[in-house]
């Protein structure tokens, strides 16, 4: 009986340590690089399509410029510091003309025409068989 009264009171005191253990963790978890100055940030990042992205990454002093997909992860270039914010937009380039025909007028002109097969006689299957 003395050997499970310690075995519970030593089961007890593991369950009591236990949220201290955690909370010492939290604590200590606080002593590395702060929230505002992580050794890794995402600085931008663009969607190219369902699953496909291109980021800048912040590694300390460095930018790097990543394609992620769902598989893999490269790198695609490195940015000097403070090359990030020159980069300017292209110029646009001149806005292409719209078509020089009339769509309602051709629309017409189509549905003038006659549809396809009209005027022939219907295909007979060939004698014997089945088509």
């Amino acid at each position: 009986m003395d050997s499970i009264g310690s075995s519970l009171l030593m089961f007890a005191l593991v369950l009591a340590l236990v949220p201290v253990a955690i909370w010492a963790l939290r604590r200590l978890r606080g002593l590395g690089p702060s929230r505002g100055e992580r050794a890794l940030a995402i600085v931008d990042q663009i969607a190219l399509g369902p699953r496909e992205r291109v980021l800048v990454l912040r590694a300390g002093e460095r930018l790097l410029v990543l394609g992620a997909t769902a598989q893999q992860v490269n790198l695609l270039c490195e940015l000097k510091p403070g090359e990030l914010g020159t980069a300017a937009p292209a110029a646009p380039g001149p806005v292409p003309e719209a078509p020089s025909y009339d769509f309602f007028r051709r629309l017409q002109d189509f549905s003038r025409q006659p549809a396809l097969g009209a005027g022939r006689a219907p295909r007979r299957p060939p004698e014997g068989g089945t088509p």
